[in-house]
């Protein structure tokens, strides 16, 4: 089982991420574009992690990737989400996988679970 939610979590927590910030992106928003960017970076993330598997140095390494892009992305925003994205980075940052200890790697997976599911929510309705 752990090895399933290690393979496929990843892939399955990207890609809910990503339909939340696509049907957000509002054109009336003032943050349009900070959306658009970072609904690219969700993008490009979902297909890193789908592409990793278990190969843990690489799910880190998208993970960071994405969190420093969500950092400047939110430095560029305004107000409510500016602040979300710059959350969301810092969480997402906060994710180590350690190959070596696959009951950790779990429950990192289900910490970042929860900070996509409730930081990307929080984000699509900033945005």
């Amino acid at each position: 089982m752990s090895n399933v939610l290690i393979r496929r979590g990843p892939a399955v927590i990207a890609a809910s991420v990503l339909v939340l910030l696509t049907a957000s992106c509002g054109l009336a928003s003032a943050n349009t574009e900070a959306c658009l960017e970072a609904t690219a970076v969700w993008n490009d993330l979902g297909d890193k992690l789908a592409k990793a598997n278990d190969n843990f140095d690489g799910l880190d390494k998208a993970l960071d990737e994405a969190a420093g892009k969500l950092k400047t992305i939110g430095g560029k925003a305004e107000g409510e989400l500016a602040t979300e994205l710059a959350k969301m980075a810092d969480d997402i940052d906060s994710v180590k996988l350690d190959g070596s200890d696959p009951a950790a790697a779990v429950g990192e997976l289900e910490k970042l679970t929860k900070i996509f599911s409730e930081g990307g929510a929080k984000v699509a309705n900033a945005c």
